[in-house]
């Protein structure tokens, strides 16, 4: 502190009053508070720093697992998408082969009765021939 009185003698201004030893107290804890203060802001400072880098960490994670979603999202749209088209043409091709399969029962049910009444006709036929032939022997 004798060399910082010696030094500031020196520069000082000779037109302004001598610095006492209590105005380079004053100056030196004044200087100390602001040197606390200014590390206590830098230490703010440097804990901001922290949380925002934490912060843009934890945007960049959370930006991707959205991106990750986004993307089973679209992947499970498409299976969904893809499963209802398979669906759509199993109800189809069931369809059809329902329809087909009524055709054919149809088509065998008008034959045996095509058949049956092929018989009738044939029996009727064959009474009639009877009965012509009793009433032609009467």
């Amino acid at each position: 502190t004798q060399q910082q009185s010696n030094v500031q003698s020196q520069s000082v201004d000779p037109s302004l009053p001598e610095r006492k030893a209590d105005d380079t107290f004053r100056d030196d804890k004044v200087a100390a508070e602001s040197h606390a203060m200014l590390q206590k802001r830098i230490r703010e400072l440097q804990l901001q720093l922290q949380l925002s880098e934490r912060d843009s960490q934890l945007l960049r994670q959370s930006q991707d697992q959205q991106e990750s979603l986004q993307f089973k999202v679209t992947s499970l749209e498409q299976q969904l998408k893809d499963a209802k088209e398979q669906m759509e043409l199993q109800v189809v091709r069931l369809t059809n082969e329902n329809n087909n399969f009524h055709e054919a029962n149809s088509r065998a049910v008008k034959l045996q009765h095509q058949r049956e009444l092929l018989c009738l006709r044939e029996e009727l036929q064959a009474e009639r021939d009877r009965y012509t032939q009793l009433m032609a022997r009467e």
